[in-house]
């Protein structure tokens, strides 16, 4: 599993004017460039110590990750695709490098 900021323009413009939609894009992204969903994930550091002026304006909490999975169901993907992205990939990969 790749872990790795990335930029690319228009996402980052999108995320930049505030549209958590833009996090969807980049995640999107992703994807398409790796081929499929089992090389990313979602996680964030909303307790503070990244700040809120680096998060899409419209991500107020944690809990605001919730609305993640409807907007990637939206772009196609398949449930088994959604729990990958939002935990199963992360779980694999942890269980592969502790072992």
């Amino acid at each position: 599993m790749l872990i790795a900021r990335f930029k690319v323009n228009a996402f980052v413009a999108l995320i930049h004017a505030g549209l958590f939609v833009g996090v969807s894009s980049s995640l999107n992204h992703v994807c398409q460039l790796a081929g499929n969903a089992r090389h990313i994930g979602i996680g964030s550091d909303l307790d503070g110590a990244f700040g809120r002026e680096q998060s899409p304006a419209d991500l107020d909490t944690i809990a605001d990750l919730a609305r993640l999975p409807s907007m990637l169901a939206a772009r196609g993907y398949t449930q088994t695709d959604i729990e990958q992205i939002m935990h199963e990939n992360f779980i694999r990969f942890l269980k592969e490098t502790w072992r």
